[in-house]
C-alpha cells in the first residue's frame, strides 16, 4: 500500500515538473514575453521551476513524519505504563 502510493506521488511529480519545464519553454518562446524571459536570470527561472515540485514533496512527508512520530511516542508511552504496572487506557 505504501509503495502504491510513494509509485503515484513520484508519478504525479514526475508529470507536474515535466509540464512546469515544457509551459516555460513555452512562455520564454513567446515573442511578447522574449524581452522579460530575456531580463530574468536563468537561476531565477530554474529556482521557481524547482520549488514548487519540492513544496509538494516536502508538504506531505512533513506531514507524514509529524504523525509516524506522534505514534511512536504513544507506542512508548504505552510500553511504559506496562512495565510500570499500570492500567493502559
Amino acid at each position: 500500500m505504501k509503495t502504491k502510493c510513494l509509485q503515484l506521488i513520484y508519478l504525479f511529480l514526475c508529470s507536474f515538473l515535466l509540464c512546469c519545464v515544457l509551459s516555460s519553454v513555452a512562455w520564454a518562446q513567446d515573442s511578447s514575453q522574449a524581452e522579460t524571459a530575456a531580463s530574468t536570470p536563468w537561476w531565477q527561472i530554474v529556482t521557481g521551476i524547482l520549488a514548487i515540485p519540492a513544496a509538494i514533496f516536502g508538504v506531505p512527508s512533513a506531514y507524514w513524519l509529524s504523525q509516524k512520530a506522534r505514534l511512536e511516542t504513544r507506542k512508548l508511552q504505552i510500553e511504559i505504563l506496562e512495565k510500570e504496572g499500570k492500567s493502559v487506557s
